[in-house]
């Protein structure tokens, strides 16, 4: 399918690997520049230098998107590079697997600051450009953990995921006048290095509990993502698109 991308700028946060990788090489493969972001400079550059060998165009950035400054500091960087930004992924994201009783105010506030605000502070640096055009998709990772909670010990990365899920039918709400489409994208369980340790614990519960009866491919979420990046989703906005495999069946 061709989504009529060659003309599109599109910043994915947390690129380096996992769902943002994919989303970025598929992103290149439709046509669209990419600005490749992650915390992890070298990783970012593997994905880049992929992205070329393959004719495509793109630029790795180092940023936290905990970090306003850096965050702006990053939009600047995409701009100056390739004159505008039509797409935002806030895919960034970490999590951390620990009972409530035993998780500190600062481990809680860590999650926080890169899965919530983290998506604030990108859709809050990249907005006032995309109204000045009227034209933008932004493009958020929620989780299912956001809408039936997690049975992984996971309650700081469930919040944070409900709370973009919230986020991103609010500003959808108030950027529609703009021409600006806003969603976000609820993964199950994605087989990806970010499952870490709790894969093999983690993976036969979950596969025996979903309808498709596997974990989800990086690619499969990508192919989502960059659909509602598209314009062939143009009257799509304030949804959370739900890929689970069934998962959660609402």
């Amino acid at each position: 399918m061709d989504l009529h991308l060659s003309d599109k700028v599109a910043l994915v946060t947390g690129a380096g690997s996992g769902i943002g990788r994919e989303t970025a090489l598929l992103f290149a493969e439709e046509g669209a520049k990419v600005a490749v972001n992650d915390i992890f400079l070298d990783k970012a550059q593997e994905v880049v230098d992929e992205i070329k060998v393959k004719g495509g165009k793109a630029v790795a950035i180092k940023a936290s998107v905990a970090d306003f400054a850096e965050v702006s500091q990053m939009v600047e960087e995409v701009l100056r590079t390739f004159d505008k930004i039509d797409i935002l992924v806030n895919n960034a994201g970490i999590y951390l697997a620990k009972p409530i009783q035993e998780m500190t105010e600062e481990e809680f506030d860590e999650v926080i600051s890169v899965d919530l605000k983290g998506v604030y502070n990108c859709t809050r640096a990249v907005v006032n450009h995309m109204i000045d055009r009227r034209y933008g998709r932004v493009i958020s990772i929620s989780s299912v953990a956001g809408k039936v909670g997690s049975v992984a010990n996971l309650s700081s990365y469930a919040a944070a995921k409900a709370g973009v899920m919230g986020f991103t039918k609010s500003i959808a709400r108030e950027l529609g006048k703009f021409n600006i489409a806003v969603n976000a994208v609820a993964p199950g369980t994605v087989d990806t290095p970010m499952l870490g340790p709790l894969r093999d614990t983690y993976r036969e519960k979950i596969v025996k509990i979903t309808p498709i009866a596997r974990l989800a491919e990086p690619r499969e979420m990508a192919n989502v993502i960059v659909f509602l990046a598209s314009d062939a989703a143009s009257y799509v906005t304030g949804t959370v698109v739900t890929v689970d495999g069934g998962y959660t069946m609402s």
